[in-house]
């Protein structure tokens, strides 16, 4: 689900790795702020791509690839500033693109397919439509201590007993999810996600985590987004939010 490009290129163009913003998909996401001349009103993942060959083409670059689903393809995402109305446009209603939530720091996403469960839940800790999106694996525990992965005997011991996950393919990060006390001193740098979770950065003073973090979970590795890539599978359903909250997630026992 969040490793996976939509638009892809055999030579690079368009193919990313995840977080990680080109020409390719700078220009992808110029035609959605900008528009698309001589193009629909309404710009789909078709629209997009038909676009891409063409200037692909004319730069005699590798052409792109599309992987589409369910009809995903044909879902309208936003509007195209660059349309110009005609008397033909008033014949023929005009469909209103699908409106779908805008992700947040702190949802659980999970496979719109329950069948494509390659991935399983996903939690998102941080998203910004200009830089894309980071997350992490749900319900996926590792045989490794706090005070191997963390490598801080003193923030190890501040945050109490934690289980490790792998949290993603991304490897050499480490990602620290805590469960904030009501009356606990504020961590300098912690970022909130959902209700009484935030991200610790590692550097926080284990003195202040120990007095404020009730309790904590370590992830090893993180799933990266590039800027729209969630937004678009959000539209083709590819990731669905899931009713529960990340807390929910996080203190229930999952066997995976």
């Amino acid at each position: 689900m969040p490793s996976n490009s939509t638009i892809a290129s055999e030579g690079g163009a368009l193919a990313v790795e995840p977080g990680v913003m080109t020409r390719g998909c700078g220009r992808a996401a110029s035609w959605m702020r900008h528009g698309v001349p001589g193009g629909p009103a309404l710009l789909d993942l078709t629209t997009l791509y038909r676009q891409a060959v063409t200037t692909q083409r004319a730069r005699n670059r590798p052409l792109p690839q599309m992987r589409a689903r369910n009809g995903g393809e044909q879902i309208p995402l936003v509007r195209n500033v660059a349309h110009q109305r005609s008397a033909d446009d008033d014949e023929e209603p005009v469909t209103q693109p699908v409106r779908i939530p805008m992700p947040r720091s702190g949802d659980v996403l999970t496979p719109g397919d329950p069948a494509d469960d390659a991935y399983g839940p996903v939690a998102v800790l941080m998203y910004d439509q200009q830089l894309g999106a980071l997350g992490v694996r749900l319900g996926r525990p590792v045989p490794r201590s706090v005070n191997e992965v963390l490598r801080s005997p003193r923030l190890a011991a501040a945050i109490g007993r934690a289980t490790v996950y792998d949290g993603g393919p991304v490897g050499g990060v480490i990602l620290l999810v805590a469960q904030l006390r009501p009356d606990g001193p504020p961590i300098p740098g912690a970022r909130a996600l959902s209700g009484p979770l935030v991200t610790v950065p590692l550097a926080a003073d284990p003195a202040v985590v120990a007095e404020a973090v009730e309790r904590a979970w370590v992830f090893t590795g993180y799933y990266g987004w590039r800027p729209g890539q969630l937004e678009a599978e959000l539209a083709q359903r590819a990731a669905v939010p899931s009713t529960e909250s990340l807390l929910t997630w996080l203190t229930r026992k999952t066997a995976r």
